[in-house]
């Protein structure tokens, strides 16, 4: 479940422990998404720019 969504890492972490202190039993995790890669390359390698 999302719980939030942050621009920057510190935010995140700032809120992570915030959650821990209201919840100390229950278990977070901060996944990063990576987005759409800048150079037109994928993360596996694969181009994904159209060929005309």
């Amino acid at each position: 479940m999302v719980v939030r969504r942050f621009r920057n890492r510190s935010d995140a972490e700032g809120h992570l422990q915030a959650l821990k202190r209201l919840m100390p039993d229950e278990k977070f995790i901060i996944i990063f998404d990576l987005g759409d890669p800048i150079d037109g390359d994928s993360i596996d390698g694969e181009s994904t720019e159209e060929e005309s």
